[in-house]
């Protein structure tokens, strides 16, 4: 009996390290599939971002050319300035987009405080033109802006000055014009 008992334990002993063995290898499998699937979703992970900045960069790029397809450019005849009396000019509306919430200040672009008057048409279509008295004297003393938007919600301002009677352009001065905005006009 003891030694049936004995057999008995020793085939025990047997399966149960045999059942430990095969355990201890579905473990350690199991933990290389980890790893290897680890590995493969910090891959994936790099993937994606690499395609968040491709497609953050395509973002970028569409709204460049949707604000350029959009933008307007009122055109002041740089001659404005070396005019010799108030006279009436059409200014126009250049650019490939319409200009709208149109105002104009005899002021230079960057000056801290600017005093805006509304133009009518508030609005001046792709290629469009309205009439506009320049006051010469004003425009070489002060300068003459024109501010506006753009489809896309953009500020663009339009200037001339006397310094060589010089025309500019600054196509997203929305930070300044908030610092400068006094409407008064």
């Amino acid at each position: 009996m003891q030694a049936l008992t004995g057999c008995i334990s020793v085939v025990l002993s047997i399966l149960t390290t045999i059942v430990l063995v095969i355990a201890y290898r579905t473990a350690r499998a199991q933990t290389e599939a980890a790893k290897t699937q680890a590995a493969a979703a910090l891959k994936q992970v790099e993937s994606s971002e690499k395609q968040m900045a491709i497609l953050e960069q395509q973002l970028a790029a569409a709204r460049r050319q949707i604000d350029e397809s959009v933008r307007p450019m009122i055109f002041i005849p740089a001659a404005a300035a070396s005019l010799p009396e108030l006279t009436q000019i059409d200014i126009e509306n250049l650019g490939s987009g319409p200009a709208m919430e149109v105002t104009s200040a005899y002021a230079r672009f960057g000056d801290p405080e600017i005093e805006e008057h509304f133009v009518v048409p508030g609005t001046i279509v792709k290629g469009g033109a309205f009439p506009f008295t320049i006051d010469p004297d004003r425009v070489r003393k002060f300068g003459l802006i024109f501010l506006y938007q753009s489809l896309s919600g953009t500020t663009c301002v339009s200037e001339v000055t006397e310094v060589r009677p010089h025309f500019r352009y600054y196509p997203d001065a929305g930070a300044w014009v908030r610092t400068a905005r006094t409407r008064r006009g």
